[in-house]
């Protein structure tokens, strides 16, 4: 028999109750471990908002996670393109979105910085910082 820790039985209660609000608002359910296998589009659609940023701070140069056991993750440099991504999971603009308004600051293609605007959402939604807002569609 295996036991998990008190992290892991929290990221599956939430998975279950995100699944479970979105099934009963009629909708296709999803567990935010299932988001790296969404496609482009799928993902690009979704509004990501950032969570709890409590667990979030700076070390002088990076961005870090700190999780419940004392360990601590780096999350992304600052001043960053990632702090850029970052800063803009308000809960109101799509991944692709925000992709897209970035390309044009960065001067860089949409494909290069939706590629990077989905890393960091998929690593934000792995430690539990950010979720989407909205439901996945088809």
């Amino acid at each position: 028999m295996s036991t998990i820790g008190r992290r892991g039985f929290f990221k599956y209660a939430l998975d279950e109750i995100v699944a479970t609000f979105d099934e009963c608002r009629g909708r296709r359910s999803f567990k935010l471990t299932e988001l790296a296998g969404l496609s482009d589009d799928q993902l690009g659609r979704l509004v990501p908002a950032i969570m709890d940023a409590s667990n979030v701070s700076t070390d002088g140069t990076h961005f870090v996670v700190r999780h419940p056991n004392g360990q601590k993750a780096v999350l992304f440099k600052l001043g960053s393109m990632e702090e850029d991504i970052w800063s803009r999971l308000d809960g109101q603009s799509s991944v692709r979105q925000i992709a897209n308004s970035l390309a044009f600051e960065w001067n860089e293609t949409s494909e290069a910085a939706f590629a990077i605007t989905r890393r960091v959402f998929l690593q934000l939604a792995t430690e539990q910082i950010c979720i989407p807002c909205n439901p996945v569609e088809s």
